[in-house]
């Protein structure tokens, strides 16, 4: 009997004990007539407001107690409810509801003509799109210390539009009157673009080759040519006449100049000499909006940064990360920042420290983090500079930001950085249109997270019409990779 007793309140003390320790809970989701995978499915535990979401593989972590109870919904589903009594991984089969009009079906533009999107890397994603949960009220992953589980890579998912391969489209959204509003409240005039292409002797592609758009005596543009030897330069007066003077390329003490024909859309360099390659070497700087509104997807975006920085192309000799994280002029920071490391452990480190907080207000110090940015050890060699500006709110506008904006831009043009802003959710036109100026002007592209992850509020869908839907990680990693060079195919910068 004295056994019994002992045995029966042990057994007791270890479930109390087990029961008040937290544990990651694994497992996945699927449709329960296919078994196919369903993301985006919200995963709370009731009477909390702690969850997360499935991934592309239906697949998903949370940090748990026994006994708690798992809320398992997903629009247009069966809501299911579970208690966790053990560790073991568990699978959630979901019934479709009668509730199907309430469905968001992401996989489509909404508009007067559907259009079906492309999803790279995301065959999980049943019949060519995936379905948004709209549940109100839950602040996924937004976890105290206890509950807390990193994020997962490879969950939020974007799409590309380059403006500069699709100069003809971008030309008829900049001529729209919202666009034409947004340039001139913050002066972006961009004329017809002029390509320039400089080579050496043996036909190789001149990298970082100084280039000036001289006029009446004055330098109204410069740049530096990329990876491919290439870049588009625009006069910042559309009232120029052709010809409006010359342009000028330098390169090791060697200079070059050629008056500008005509109606002249590309003009094409070559120097005497076989000259030296620059160093294989890129520099990458993340730029990152830290306040409030970006906390629906900020440790998302801490967790595909880390998945990109481990990623880096293994051919490049020397790749360096650094990061800009900034807030408002009211917060407790307006930047904090890690200048270039080769040391991803230390990038890796400073990035977990990061969090979103504060803000208050929807205009951010975006003209600060770009001063800072510019400020940052950039490497003149490098065969790559890139400048990542993950952002959901413009800059406060006023006459010194923006001639702050217009300054910071100029300096990246300037220096050969290329500006790849990527557009989280909440941002309005005035951010796109912006972000798009940036990288045009700079020779860089447009990125903006899309819906189709189910993460995070509701996200802008751009004014472009023609892109395709990929994970967030892989993009980036992808842009990274050409604008490096890694495969030494023509860039084509300017399509007409």
């Amino acid at each position: 009997m004295k056994t019994t007793l002992t045995f029966t309140l042990l057994f007791f003390i270890t479930f109390f004990t087990l029961a008040q320790q937290a544990f990651e809970l694994t497992g996945v989701v699927q449709e329960a007539d296919s078994n196919e995978p369903l993301p985006g499915v919200v995963l709370l535990i009731k009477g909390t407001s702690r969850g997360t979401r499935s991934d592309f593989d239906g697949q998903f972590k949370l940090a748990v107690r026994l006994q708690d109870t798992l809320v398992v919904s997903y629009v247009g589903f069966e809501t299911l409810e579970h208690v966790v009594e053990s560790a073991n991984p568990v699978t959630f089969h979901m019934k479709v509801g009668a509730a199907l009009e309430e469905v968001v079906v992401t996989g489509y533009a909404v508009g007067s003509r559907p259009r079906k999107v492309r999803i790279r890397g995301a065959s999980s994603v049943t019949s060519g799109f995936s379905l948004r949960s709209k549940t109100s009220g839950v602040s996924i992953d937004k976890v105290d210390d206890i509950h807390h589980v990193e994020q997962q890579s490879g969950q939020l998912t974007a799409g590309e539009v380059n403006d500069l391969k699709k100069w003809k489209a971008w030309q008829k959204e900049a001529r729209s009157r919202l666009a034409k509003s947004i340039a001139s409240r913050w002066e972006f005039e961009l004329s017809e673009p002029l390509t320039i292409e400089v080579k050496d002797a043996a036909g190789a592609p001149l990298i970082n080759c100084g280039v000036s758009w001289v006029h009446q005596g004055r330098v109204i543009a410069r740049a530096q040519t990329n990876v491919y030897g290439e870049v588009t330069l625009f006069a910042q007066k559309p009232s120029f006449h052709k010809p409006v003077g010359m342009i000028q390329v330098y390169h090791q003490g060697q200079i070059l100049g050629k008056p500008i024909p005509e109606q002249a859309a590309i003009m094409k360099f070559a120097f005497d000499d076989v000259l030296n390659s620059p160093e294989s070497a890129v520099d990458i700087q993340f730029t990152v909006d830290a306040t409030g509104s970006m906390g629906d997807e900020m440790d998302y975006l801490k967790a595909e940064l880390k998945n990109i920085i481990s990623r880096l192309d293994t051919t490049l000799t020397q790749k360096r990360v650094g990061f800009t994280f900034y807030r408002d002029l009211s917060d407790a920071y307006v930047t904090r920042s890690q200048d270039f490391t080769a040391n991803i452990e230390k990038a890796q480190q400073f990035l977990n420290a990061q969090h979103a907080d504060g803000g208050g207000d929807y205009e951010e110090a975006v003209e600060e983090a770009l001063r800072v940015s510019m400020e940052q050890s950039w490497n003149p060699k490098a065969r790559a500079r890139l400048l990542f500006l993950m952002l959901d709110a413009p800059p406060h506008w006023n006459d010194a930001n923006v001639d702050e904006i217009k300054k910071q831009i100029r300096r990246a043009q300037e220096k050969g950085i290329r500006v790849i802003p990527v557009v989280a959710s909440g941002a309005d036109k005035t951010v796109e249109f912006l972000m798009r100026f940036f990288s045009v002007t700079t020779n860089g592209t447009y990125v903006f997270l899309t819906d189709d992850s189910g993460i995070g509020n509701p996200h802008l869908k751009p004014s472009a019409s023609d892109y395709t839907i990929e994970k967030l990680n892989d993009l980036i990693v992808r842009l990274i990779s050409e604008f490096a060079g890694a495969n030494q195919t023509s860039n084509a910068l300017v399509s007409r």
